[in-house]
């Protein structure tokens, strides 16, 4: 379980760090650019089996705003938008310790309406849609 609690912090949190860190210096000297962050539903709600995961997805939403906001009191005309897909079917099932969570997510996934569960195709469509505004 450690590998996988380190595999979440190093991805959702390290990584978005990284990334801010990559793009930031160069969106503050041209002062304009758009960051676009993905958190999750997990980011606003803690589910079974998923503390961890939660937890880092808080990280993104809460550097996120902290972000915002310091550009915001520098006047700095960059934006930061976060989007948290709803259910999207990735292979985080697969890390759940939890069985009766696990269960609850797949009967959830079973009477959702397709419309209501998302592919990862549809989420970087949304993230690029984002990114392209101005």
């Amino acid at each position: 379980m450690p590998h996988r609690w380190s595999h979440s912090v190093d991805v959702n949190c390290k990584g978005l760090l990284h990334g801010i860190g990559a793009v930031l210096p160069g969106m503050m000297e041209r002062r304009r650019g758009h960051i676009v962050n993905t958190s999750s539903d997990a980011g606003r709600k803690v589910f079974p089996g998923l503390a961890v995961y939660s937890a880092t997805k808080y990280f993104v939403e809460a550097v996120s705003r902290g972000l915002r906001a310091e550009l915001a009191a520098k006047e700095l005309p960059i934006k930061v938008t976060t989007v948290q897909p709803g259910d999207v079917l990735t292979d985080l099932n697969k890390t759940t310790t939890d069985m009766e969570a696990f269960k609850v997510r797949l009967s959830l996934l079973v009477i959702l309406p397709a419309t209501r569960v998302s592919t990862c195709l549809t989420t970087v469509c949304v993230v690029f849609f984002y990114a392209g505004m101005r």
